[in-house]
């Protein structure tokens, strides 16, 4: 992969969390910004610092964030080639210009080529109708220079908890250090340059079967043995549940969410519409009708 982005995104004040979800997912992610030319792939993940404080925690690394400093989503596009990711500036306008609608602040995180990384995935979930996992997204400063923390994340901490059986997933991003450029873009009336002490050097999607395995990973010998090497290398660990993950594009291709947007697919699903899926159905969602 050419290129992966995280955002983090915090919604505009005085807009329902419920309401935000709803048009963030399906208006812009969804009728937008994955119909827009480039994105390869495109994640969309509903996260919880609440919910995320389940987290084990390690002695000597910050993990609680100020109110102020907390999002609530987490969208991850990749490009396959600097190409594609051209072609996607190049047309990104109305997407931008729909941002200020409900987000106060996006921050957008780059990591180029292999420094975004999974290195275990035994059973995610292929269909948005799966049973889900017990997902989190660790976004983590760094203490100490860049390079010793990108040798200690890909060679010590990721490898280790990768082998841990409880683990069912793990997906690592190394983030490029701060410049105004890895922004992207900026929409007018949303901030989008978090100055570098608020800002994140790496972010790991971790997940498990359940609760109890969590338990088990948080008492078991790679997450104990370990915690040293976390306290010398980073400087603070937030952790967010992952509460749902929407997949949108895939192979440069709509998923059936990214084509008739989650909140349909997801009804479609519930009533068992099979026959939305024929191929006169289908043909309407991509050429329209009068």
């Amino acid at each position: 992969m050419f290129l992966t982005m995280l955002f983090s995104l915090k919604k505009r004040p005085g807009i329902p969390l419920d309401v935000f979800y709803t048009y963030w997912v399906n208006a812009h992610a969804a009728q937008i910004a994955a119909r827009l030319p480039g994105i390869d792939h495109l994640w969309l993940h509903e996260i919880s610092y609440e919910d995320g404080q389940v987290f084990p925690k390690t002695v000597g690394v910050e993990s609680c964030l100020a109110e102020g400093d907390r999002f609530q989503g987490v969208p991850e596009p990749c490009f396959e080639s600097e190409e594609h990711l051209h072609q996607f500036l190049g047309a990104m306008e109305p997407l931008m210009t729909d941002e200020a609608n409900i987000f106060e602040e996006t921050v957008a995180y780059p990591a180029v080529g292999d420094n975004s990384k999974t290195f275990v995935d035994r059973n995610t979930p292929a269909s948005f109708a799966a049973p889900r996992l017990l997902k989190f997204l660790l976004f983590i400063r760094r203490a100490g220079s860049v390079e010793d923390f990108r040798r200690y994340m890909r060679e010590e901490f990721a490898p280790a908890i990768a082998d841990d059986g409880e683990v069912q997933k793990l997906r690592m991003h190394l983030f490029e250090p701060f410049s105004e450029d890895s922004q992207m873009a900026d929409a007018s009336a949303v901030s989008a340059l978090a100055p570098p002490p608020r800002r994140y050097d790496a972010a790991v999607e971790i997940a498990f079967e359940n609760g109890l395995a969590l338990a088990r990973f948080a008492n078991g010998a790679a997450w104990r043995e370990g915690a040293a090497g976390r306290a010398k290398h980073m400087a603070a660990c937030h952790a967010f549940k992952v509460n749902v993950t929407h997949t949108l594009k895939r192979d440069g291709g709509l998923t059936f969410e990214g084509l008739r947007t989650p909140i349909i697919a997801r009804s479609i699903e519930q009533v068992t519409a099979i026959t939305q899926f024929s191929d006169s159905v289908m043909a309407l969602q991509n050429t329209g009708t009068r």
